[in-house]
């Protein structure tokens, strides 16, 4: 495939990156995910087709290696996570993943098109090419993403996820949450037997509950979340902490910034069970 040639992608730092690719794949029907407006967020760009992305290979070793897709923010771009240090935080950690950063922006969520892009044009092609264990990670945005694709939130079985390291990540609407707190907190709270394929919301974190049952739990890919104690998301992502074991929740001091960020997915990567590099 063709080197990334969008001018956004193509300001990534060179040492940083070993390999830089656009992704591509034929168009594939499927439903399309129905969100609401996100207030807030940054200026919108255009949903292209094919979805771009960054890529960092892994270096050559024997045994498994993963494949880990990192979702950036809505203020964000595939460059701003490789400038910030995250790809050189997993290699410095001896991680063997190769590292595809998909500009899945805000564009494709204002689109419902997210999900069917970041399979078709960035996730299915890597897995076709190579079959590894698929890991999603995120930030805000970029963390509700992750989350959408491991959930099935728009009734699509895509790709089985091995793991999800979610930052920050944007988990629902005000009325929703306060409906969940009123309740008593997400394991207290009952979710509608059924609700509307725009209702995301709900959607998800009826889905995220199942991470406090232990009926359930285990058709569930592990999942840790972090956020900054500051965080405007930090109500929210508590939530859903509440339910999970005590070391896949890590709160950092800080707001909605790098640097929590950093902190947090320093520690995920030292806790999750991402296979690593052999001499």
């Amino acid at each position: 495939a063709p080197l990334a040639s969008a001018a956004r992608l193509d300001a990534a730092p060179r040492t940083m990156l070993t390999r830089r690719r656009l992704l591509t794949a034929a168009t594939l029907t499927a439903p399309v995910l129905a969100l609401p407006a996100l207030a807030g967020c940054a200026g919108e760009r255009a949903a292209t087709v094919p979805m771009q992305a960054l890529e960092d290979r892994a270096p050559a070793s024997p045994g498994e290696r993963a494949l880990l897709v990192f979702l950036p923010g809505a203020q964000e771009s595939p460059p701003d996570i490789v400038a910030q240090g995250f790809v050189r935080m997993l290699r410095e950690r001896g991680i063997a993943a190769d590292v595809l950063v998909a500009d899945a922006h805000l564009g494709y969520f204002r689109q419902r098109s997210v999900l069917e892009r970041l399979h078709d044009d960035v996730i299915g092609p890597a897995l076709a090419r190579e079959p590894r264990p698929l890991w999603l990670a995120g930030i805000s945005l970029g963390g509700l993403g992750a989350l959408l694709y491991a959930s099935q939130a728009d009734g699509v079985v895509r790709a089985p996820v091995a793991g999800v390291l979610s930052i920050a990540p944007f988990l629902g609407e005000q009325p929703v949450v306060d409906e969940v707190i009123a309740a008593g907190g997400l394991m207290a709270w009952s979710p509608p037997a059924q609700t509307a394929e725009r209702d995301f919301s709900r959607r998800l974190l009826a889905w995220l509950r199942g991470y406090g049952d232990p009926a359930r739990v285990a058709s569930r890919p592990p999942l840790w979340l972090g956020y900054g104690d500051r965080d405007g998301f930090a109500e929210k992502n508590a939530l859903v902490g509440r339910a999970l074991p005590a070391d896949r929740l890590i709160v950092a001091p800080g707001g909605h910034t790098w640097a929590p960020w950093r902190q947090i997915w320093g520690t995920m990567l030292d806790r999750a069970p991402l296979p690593r590099l052999r001499v």
